[in-house]
C-alpha cells in the first residue's frame, strides 16, 4: 500500500469518528430513552427491583423527592409537657418522624382461617428465661426439678411458630435454643429489626437515613454487652426511668410496625405453699408506665430524668392481652384464673422499653398440680400454642363481637 493510499484511508476514519462524535453530541446516536419506556437504572440501587433492571420507585407520599434525589429524614424536637417541679415530665403523646411504614390492616379484617390470614404480619415470641437463667422450677429446692420454666416456653414458642408459619405469617423467635439473653439485649434485637426495616422504606420515600443511623451501633453494643444491670452497660439506650431523645426516637420508630406484634411466654409461681393457679396475661399503656415510673422519683427534682414515653397504643395491647387470654382459655378451659381479673397491667423491661403491641402471658403456675399436668404434657403445650396463634388471628382478623 502507497504512503498516499494511506493518508486517504486515516483521512476516511477520522471523517467517520467526528461525525459519530457529532451525531451523539446531538442526541441522536446511542441508546436514549425512548418515549413510554422507563429508564434503566443500576439494580442494586435503592428504588430498583432486585432481579428487575426497570426502576420501580414507589411515589413518596409526603414530598415531591424521590429516591433519586433523597434528603434527611426530619426529626422534630418537641419540648416535654408538662413539667412539674417533681416527679416525671412526659413527652407529647405524638411522633418526633413523618409516617414512612403504612401497613393497611382494614385488609386483614374477615379472612378467614384457611388461606394464610396473618400474611404480611410479623410476630415476635419471646420465650422467656433461659441457659443459665432457668426461670421458676418445681420443686425449686430440688437439683433435677420436675418442671423447669425455660423449658416450657421454650417448646410452647416452637410450637406456636410452626402454627403461625402455617397461617402465613413471618416468624421471629429471641431464641431458639437454651442460650440465655438479658432482657435489654432482646429489647435491642426487637428494636433493631424494627430499625433496619425503617431504614430500608426511607429511601422508597426519598429520605436518607443519616437522622437515626446513629442508633444501630447503639443497638448493637447492647447485644454484644448482654447484661441487664445498668452499671455494664448493657441497657444502652434505655438508661433507667424515662426515655431519653434517642429512646423516644427509637419507640417512634416502633410505633409505626402495628403489624408486628411481640408476645412473651412465662411460667408462674406461688412461693407461699398455694397451689392455686391458672392463666394470667400481662400489658401495659401510658398510664401504668407513667404512674410505675414517678413511683420510682416522685420525690425528685423532674430535671435530673428524661420524660416518660407517652405513646404506647393503650387499645392495641389490651386488645392483644384479652385475645391471648380468650383465645388460650376456649383449648384450655381449666387453665381459668379463679381471682377477680386475669388480664392485668405489668411493670415489664420488654412492655416498657419496646413500642409494639405487646403481651407477657404466664402461661400457668408451676407450683399447682394441675397446672403443671398441663404444661408437662405435650398435647397441653400443643394447646397452649394453638390458643396463642388463634390469638393473633382474633387480633388483626376478627372483629367485636
Amino acid at each position: 500500500m502507497s504512503s498516499r493510499t494511506a493518508k486517504i484511508i486515516v483521512s476516511i476514519l477520522m471523517l467517520v469518528s467526528l461525525l459519530i462524535l457529532t451525531l451523539s453530541a446531538a442526541g441522536l446516536f446511542g441508546q436514549d430513552q425512548i418515549p413510554g419506556q422507563t429508564q434503566k437504572t443500576d439494580p442494586d440501587q435503592p428504588g430498583t427491583a432486585s432481579g428487575d433492571n426497570n426502576q420501580t420507585s414507589e411515589p413518596s407520599s409526603f414530598s415531591g423527592t424521590t429516591a433519586a434525589d433523597p434528603e434527611p429524614l426530619t426529626v422534630t424536637s418537641v419540648d416535654p409537657s408538662p413539667t412539674p417541679s417533681l416527679g416525671m415530665r412526659r413527652w407529647p403523646a405524638i411522633s418526633c418522624l413523618e409516617t414512612i411504614h403504612q401497613p393497611d390492616l382494614a385488609s386483614l379484617t374477615g379472612r378467614s382461617y384457611d388461606e394464610q390470614p396473618l400474611a404480611g404480619i410479623t410476630v415476635i415470641l419471646d420465650p422467656g428465661h433461659g441457659g443459665k437463667d432457668g426461670g421458676t422450677s418445681y420443686p425449686n429446692t430440688s437439683s433435677n426439678p420436675e418442671i423447669v420454666e425455660k423449658n416450657i416456653t421454650l417448646d410452647v414458642s416452637l410450637k406456636t411458630r410452626d402454627i403461625l408459619l402455617g397461617m402465613g405469617a413471618q416468624v421471629i423467635m429471641t431464641r431458639e435454643t437454651d442460650e440465655w439473653q438479658s432482657l435489654y439485649s432482646r429489647v435491642a434485637l426487637v428494636g433493631k429489626y424494627a430499625l433496619s426495616k425503617f431504614i430500608q422504606e426511607l429511601p422508597y420515600q426519598g429520605y436518607t437515613s443519616s437522622a437515626v443511623d446513629h442508633l444501630l451501633p447503639q443497638l448493637d453494643e447492647m447485644i454484644t454487652i448482654n447484661n441487664d444491670s445498668a452499671e455494664s452497660g448493657g441497657r444502652g439506650l434505655m438508661k433507667g426511668v424515662g426515655a431519653n431523645a434517642d429512646a423516644r426516637l427509637l419507640l417512634d420508630i416502633e410505633h409505626q410496625y402495628a403489624d408486628t406484634v411481640f408476645i412473651s411466654l412465662h411460667c408462674n409461681a406461688l412461693s407461699d405453699g398455694s397451689q392455686s393457679g391458672g392463666l394470667l396475661v400481662y400489658y401495659q399503656t401510658n398510664e401504668s408506665n407513667y404512674e410505675k415510673e414517678t413511683s420510682y422519683v416522685r420525690y425528685q427534682d423532674s430535671m435530673s430524668h428524661p420524660p416518660a414515653y407517652m405513646l404506647y397504643d393503650d387499645a392495641g395491647r389490651q386488645k392483644l392481652a384479652e385475645s391471648l387470654r380468650d383465645s388460650i382459655l376456649k383449648q384450655i378451659p381449666n387453665l381459668k384464673y379463679p381471682g377477680s381479673s386475669d388480664v392485668l397491667t405489668g411493670d415489664y423491661a420488654f412492655l416498657r422499653e419496646l413500642n409494639l403491641v405487646s403481651a407477657l402471658v404466664e402461661m400457668g403456675f408451676v407450683t399447682s398440680p394441675a397446672d403443671r399436668q398441663i404444661m408437662e404434657d405435650d398435647a397441653g403445650r400443643q394447646k397452649i400454642a394453638q390458643g396463642v396463634a388463634d390469638a393473633v388471628y382474633a387480633y388483626y382478623c376478627q372483629t367485636a363481637d
